[in-house]
């Protein structure tokens, strides 16, 4: 099975410049050649396939020298790339248009939100040696080792965030191990102190993450308005200001940030790990019950043993009187996903 392993890069200066010339020239590759395909199209009724543009792309190398400076893989990448959309809009126009999920190929700005490209395995060019990744061109870059990457290595995706990070998205082909089917039962009774107490006397606190981020969010956004306009100080506070905004989700006045999500995911993974039967014991609490059974039963199948699970549902409804009125919009979201 693949898996991407994400990971944060450490890159030196020269490494960082080489990764936005990069990632500029797969962009430059990517609306040229779209533009070539539609002026060929509109002059001759004519269109140009992966193949045509690819040797096209080697005449283009010679004659403009910057190109040969960055990853060969990157710039066929992005051809590959405007095929797949050519691709994917030729095959909507034959569905009905409410089901149409795939336009016509636009260009790339380079004040898009994903500044990224792709690089393959060949030769041994792409290699890990403890928190160091290397990659073509790059060489070694220092990444921050913050899980076990294990299977062997399909293909790396850098892409470069609007706060100046760059994240590499490492494609492997690995074993992934299914967890046991759980067997016993619990009682969740979730509170405000104490986000979660077991009926067996485990404890999960409440982590706050509401209130730290909208601390720090507070923080960053006091410092930008006291920086001095058209300053590199003010330049700086805006990429923090960034960095906090970047991860920060704002629908009907509720925040919620990325780490409260990853931790939401972890709480859910655990439980669902560890018991079979849950039941929830305050009514005050049956929305928030309902939608973490919920997130609980849309886990990945590896990860729970989901038949019985609408009975399971259907236990916790007739528990919960508050929960009857929504019950059939669970239970056809469990449908759908058994």
């Amino acid at each position: 099975m693949q898996k991407a392993f994400k990971v944060t890069l450490i890159p030196n200066r020269a490494q960082a410049v080489l990764i936005n010339k990069t990632i500029g020239c797969a962009r430059f590759v990517y609306n040229r050649f779209l533009t070539m395909r539609k002026e060929l199209y509109s002059t001759e009724k004519k269109t140009l396939n992966y193949g045509g543009c690819s040797q096209v792309l080697t005449q283009l190398k010679k004659e403009l020298e910057w190109l040969r400076e960055v990853d060969k893989f990157a710039l066929q990448n992005s051809l590959k790339n405007l095929e797949t959309a050519y691709k994917n809009f030729f095959a909507d126009l034959k569905k009905p248009k409410a089901k149409r999920r795939f336009g016509f190929p636009k260009f790339k700005k380079k004040q898009g939100f994903k500044q990224s490209y792709k690089t393959n395995l060949t030769n041994g060019n792409i290699q890990i040696l403890k928190n160091y990744l290397k990659l073509p061109k790059l060489g070694w870059v220092r990444f921050h080792e913050s899980q076990e990457i294990t299977g062997n290595i399909i293909n790396v995706t850098v892409t470069g965030t609007v706060t100046g990070k760059y994240i590499a998205s490492i494609l492997c082909e690995t074993e992934i191990s299914v967890h046991p089917h759980a067997t016993e039962n619990v009682g969740l009774d979730l509170g405000i102190k104490s986000y979660l107490v077991t009926s067996t006397n485990e404890v999960v606190d409440n982590p706050k993450h509401y209130r730290t981020q909208q601390r720090k969010l507070r923080k960053a956004s006091k410092n930008l308005s006291r920086c001095q306009k058209d300053s590199s100080n003010r330049v700086k506070a805006k990429i923090k200001l960034l960095a906090f905004t970047n991860g920060l989700f704002i629908k009907e006045k509720t925040f919620c940030t990325n780490s409260l999500l990853v931790w939401f995911e972890k709480m859910l993974s655990f439980v669902s790990r560890t018991w079979l039967l849950v039941i929830w014991s305050r009514t005050t609490n049956s929305l928030k019950a309902l939608w973490m059974l919920v997130g609980l039963c849309l886990l990945p199948c590896s990860n729970t043993k989901l038949d019985g699970t609408i009975e399971l549902f259907r236990k916790l409804v007739d528990s919960i009187p508050h929960l009857k009125s929504v019950a059939a919009v669970g239970i056809l979201i469990l449908k759908s996903r058994i």
